[in-house]
């Protein structure tokens, strides 16, 4: 397991970092798409550029989270692929101490071999799904915070209900 420890101590903070850095930036891009799309001159081509080119910036960082996702959840899966080829593999015709040597092996393999980012969260393909409920639901809060009743006359206040 100490390459494991290795693997994490190597990698859990850049790990960490990056998906930090990436929700930061997308939950960021949306709120300035959304702050564009209400703007009253909306009809600018300048704006219409800008919440185009911030979608594209948020798909850029959705497509890093999901790459580290998937690519975490490869290394456990060969892990365990690894495991279940040593365990179903003929050792009958190695001698005993090749056989110790195997028990011994395939029980460190057999532990849960899972990158972290800091011991935060295990790098796997679940964290896709909740980046995604996150955003969506971060996104669906600013458009209900974006939208402003019209009232036609100054200084009067209308109650809505929805």
């Amino acid at each position: 397991m100490w390459l494991l420890a290795r693997l994490n101590g190597l990698c859990g903070l850049p790990l960490f970092g990056c998906y930090a850095a990436s929700l930061i930036n997308i939950v960021t891009s949306a709120y300035a798409s959304v702050v564009l799309s209400n703007v009253s001159a909306f009809d600018d081509l300048g704006a219409h550029t800008k919440v185009a080119s911030y979608t594209v910036y948020i798909m850029l960082f959705l497509w890093r989270v999901i790459a580290y996702s998937v690519y975490g959840s490869h290394i456990t899966e060969k892990n365990a692929a690894l495991a279940e080829t040593l365990t179903t593999m003929d050792w009958s015709v190695v001698s005993k101490a090749d056989r110790r040597r195997k028990k011994a092996f395939l029980q460190i393999v057999k532990l849960p071999f899972n990158v972290t980012a800091m011991g935060f969260f295990i790098i796997e393909k679940s964290n896709i799904l909740a980046v995604f409920g996150f955003i969506m639901t971060y996104f669906i809060i600013l458009l209900q915070m974006g939208e402003h009743p019209q009232s036609d006359t100054v200084g009067t206040s209308s109650n809505v209900t929805v």
